[in-house]
């Protein structure tokens, strides 16, 4: 397995645009990250019909939803350099 070094201040992006039930299964992701990662930067990229279930949530420091420019948003932070991209998570087939 790869090694990687993170940050001090790592930017972290959740991708999980649609979906009640994806977003609501990928809530404990956030909170696991939070936990791991606590001086972090956490955004979550959200269709416009899911950003109030996110809305205040603690773990999270900027929510990317509703507004129709932010796929092109998140892509010019990855390109800049200011958001890494990453791995995503998705649940495994068999659940």
């Amino acid at each position: 397995m790869a090694q990687y070094s993170l940050p001090r201040r790592p930017r972290i992006l959740l991708v999980k645009l649609s979906s009640f039930g994806d977003v609501l299964h990928a809530l404990p992701t956030l909170e696991a990250l939070r936990a791991a990662f606590p001086a972090s930067h956490i955004t979550w990229l959200v269709e416009a019909a899911y950003a109030p279930l996110l809305s205040g949530h603690p773990a999270l420091n900027e929510n990317l939803g509703g507004a129709p420019a932010a796929p092109r948003r998140v892509f010019v932070r990855v390109q800049s350099g200011r958001a890494a991209p990453a791995r995503g998570a998705a649940p495994h087939p068999s659940l």
